[in-house]
């Protein structure tokens, strides 16, 4: 345990070893340990209130350090309003952000995802130590034509207008379609390889279009659309694969979104969401979540 109270109801952490706190569960006596191997922390002369309770690490410390002190370590009321389980970051959205450094059992993990994720839940895993030997490809491209059509705002549904769109733009030549959607700005974007040949990309979408129109007469005007291009460079991912070697299969248990960090393959500054495939920045998921701090 992290955090304990002391004699003025404030919540600090371990200073020196043996000295005496209370844990903000149970208000039972909490001693405090500070070692050269393991991490300061309070323990339970008895037994810890939290039965789900592990050991901390830096890696633990350094995600919590992320979030507002308020946030962290913050216990959790089961029906009887009894304190039982201690969340690691507890936001104020009452979503749960989980960091599992040890294996669990599938059991385990069925009985945090029922009590947190009551209100969602997120598990962020430690590759280094719960994927040691599996490692992440990616293939990157840089220079990218990206094609902008815009659509009219009012009309049929935007997902059946998406679907329009792409009969057109899923072509046998375009091996590294990419389909991203705007809602803000009404717009489809589609990215292609440089070396695509966009003016007879452009014509083919324009004759797509004036068949459709056609088709809905009275619905649209061509002025409704339009078809734009913009080169720029980014760090675009053509393909991403996780190669699984004594793969821990608990992982494919869990429910929740799970996000590796310290993942063999990944930069330092990205972020692996397992189930979705892709690949994050640590910096937008941060300020995704800290708004609800």
């Amino acid at each position: 345990m992290r955090f304990a109270i002391n004699d003025f109801n404030e919540r600090i952490e371990v200073s020196r070893s043996g000295e005496k706190a209370h844990c903000r569960g149970c208000g039972a006596v909490v001693i405090g340990r500070k070692g050269k191997i393991r991490k300061e922390h309070w323990y339970h002369p008895n037994k810890d209130c939290d039965s789900w309770y592990e050991p901390i690490t830096d890696w633990h410390i350094s995600w919590q350090n992320q979030f507002p002190v308020e946030n962290i370590e913050i216990g959790i009321a089961d029906s009887t309003g009894k304190i039982v389980h201690r969340a690691d970051i507890l936001l104020n959205n009452n979503l749960v952000i989980e960091i599992q450094n040890s294996p669990i059992s599938i059991k385990d993990i069925e009985k945090r995802e029922s009590f947190y994720g009551k209100n969602n839940m997120i598990w962020i895993l430690n590759g280094s130590t719960l994927a040691s030997n599996c490692h992440l490809d990616s293939i990157e491209r840089t220079n990218v034509i990206a094609i902008y059509v815009d659509f009219y705002k009012g009309g049929l549904s935007r997902n059946f207008e998406k679907m329009m769109v792409n009969e057109e733009l899923i072509l046998p030549s375009c091996k590294y379609y990419v389909d991203r959607y705007n809602y803000e700005f009404h717009r489809h974007k589609f990215d292609f390889p440089l070396n695509i040949n966009y003016q007879l990309l452009k014509m083919k979408i324009e004759s797509f279009l004036k068949l459709k129109l056609s088709l809905y007469d009275g619905l649209y005007d061509e002025e409704d659309y339009a078809i734009n291009s913009h080169v720029y460079n980014d760090r675009c991912l053509e393909a991403i694969e996780l190669k699984k070697m004594n793969w821990r299969k608990f992982i494919d248990q869990m429910k929740f979104p799970v996000f590796f960090d310290n993942l063999n393959g990944l930069p330092l500054d990205r972020l692996y969401w397992y189930q979705e495939n892709r690949i994050v920045k640590k910096e937008r998921f941060l300020n995704k979540y800290l708004q609800y701090t």
